[in-house]
């Protein structure tokens, strides 16, 4: 478990418990030819991702890097955390790009 949130009793029934979700976008190589690339940005997201991933319990982590974080795949990671993440829960958007 992420983290233990203690409520305003003292019962066990009281404890909120959060977990983790996230959606790491890195994004080095771009289509557009017109788009510089850039040296970094999926190295910075997945490093990130696999420090969180490793570190934290969670329901959802997803990593998109270059040609997998197109337009439709970021927004079903948004709606998968939207439809999935608690009110005490812990939601990290992570983005590495222009």
């Amino acid at each position: 478990m992420l983290a233990t949130i203690m409520g305003t009793g003292n019962s066990f029934e009281d404890e909120l418990v959060a977990k983790f979700h996230g959606l790491f976008i890195g994004i080095d190589r771009y289509a557009d030819m017109r788009i510089s690339w850039l040296n970094g940005a999926v190295r910075d997201a997945s490093a990130l991702h696999a420090l969180f991933v490793d570190t934290l319990e969670g329901e959802s982590h997803c990593l998109l890097t270059d040609e997998k974080a197109t337009l439709s795949g970021i927004r079903d990671g948004l709606e998968s955390i939207a439809t999935t993440a608690g009110m005490n829960d812990i939601v990290v958007v992570f983005y590495a790009g222009h």
